[in-house]
């Protein structure tokens, strides 16, 4: 089962509502709360391909989800559940 890990920054609204979302579901056994610090910035970064870290970026397992939005569009349609499961 690939695990959920939320990369984020302290005080920031989306980042909590990621995880308040993965709490909801029950999926908080399967989430991680990464800090962004740089050496985590610099792998999303690669990952993502991009210059900038915004927060949150949301990976299951290797996947990219993408934010907060892309999360909860996931969750809604069921795909969240189907990466959780490692379909």
């Amino acid at each position: 089962m690939p695990a959920i890990r939320i990369y984020g920054q302290p005080d920031c609204i989306w980042c909590a509502r990621a995880k308040a979302l993965c709490e909801t579901r029950a999926y908080d056994h399967s989430y991680t709360d990464m800090k962004a610090d740089e050496g985590a910035r610099a792998y999303v970064a690669g990952k993502v391909g991009a210059e900038t870290f915004t927060a949150p970026q949301i990976f299951v397992g290797e996947r990219l989800v993408g934010g907060f939005t892309q999360l909860a569009l996931a969750d809604n349609d069921g795909s969240l559940q189907q990466m959780i499961a490692g379909a």
